[in-house]
């Protein structure tokens, strides 16, 4: 785990654990920051780092990446299977049109026409599904997007006013984002919050990426390969802006 300065791109604190929980969050944050006066933590909403921020008093802003993750955990599951199925339903139109034309009667013609007509209505309907759930997640994805924060309650009412007429994926959702709204929203209308811990996660991403952590045999080997990368990484990204006091974990 990692403590990251977004403005400066300097790593505050990194410590490897052979297993997480609250009070190990709690001891990471202690040490870390330490001499230190942090406005804004922004965290990835692991459900144990609520209690610990609100018990520091430091605001606490939820990475919007995150949180739109959490939707599309559930949503991308039908939106793959509906486009699965326009793409078998092409298929088969495709198929019959081709069947017509080695076909020599009148009636037998027909009768593949016919069928061809209901695959076009059956793909029709699918992608009038489909382009609803796309438009309903950029919808959802646009409330973080908003230009004041008035704007992005207003957006998130609508759907929250509609929970009963919602697909039960959506609803779900919105009836989760609401008990955790205002932390989702900090940044609209701030340059010193950014809607995600994307550097965080870049960091992660070209520090330690997944394949090393089944290369290295032991955990000293990784730490200090993950120093020096994180060294590299350090002197290419680091920043001389005036430090805003936001960090992420």
């Amino acid at each position: 785990m990692a403590l990251l300065d977004l403005n400066t791109c300097i790593v505050i604190n990194r410590w490897t654990v052979d297993e997480f929980n609250q009070e190990i969050f709690e001891t990471f944050l202690k040490v870390s920051l330490e001499g230190l006066t942090v406005k804004t933590i922004v965290t990835d909403g692991y459900v144990a780092y609520g209690q610990v921020l609100d018990a520091m008093k430091c605001e606490h802003h939820l990475c919007t990446f995150h949180i739109m993750q959490d939707l599309m955990i559930d949503a991308i599951k039908v939106i793959n299977k509906n486009r699965r199925k326009i793409k078998t339903l092409k298929k088969v139109i495709d198929k019959n049109k081709t069947k017509i034309k080695r076909l020599k009667t009148s009636k037998a013609k027909k009768a593949v026409y016919k069928k061809i007509r209901e695959l076009k209505k059956e793909l029709r309907s699918y992608k009038r599904k489909q382009k609803e759930w796309e438009n309903t997640i950029e919808r959802i994805s646009n409330i973080f997007k908003a230009d004041t924060p008035q704007k992005a309650k207003r957006r998130f009412n609508i759907f929250f006013n509609n929970i009963k007429n919602l697909n039960p994926i959506i609803a779900k959702f919105i009836s989760n984002l609401k008990h955790k709204f205002e932390k989702t929203i900090n940044h609209i209308g701030r340059d010193d919050i950014p809607p995600t811990n994307n550097i965080l996660e870049r960091f992660f991403g070209i520090t330690i990426p997944q394949n090393l952590k089944r290369r290295f045999r032991t955990d000293k080997g990784l730490e200090i390969h993950q120093y020096l990368t994180e060294y590299r990484w350090i002197k290419r990204n680091h920043k001389t802006n005036k430090i805003k006091k936001s960090v992420t974990f």
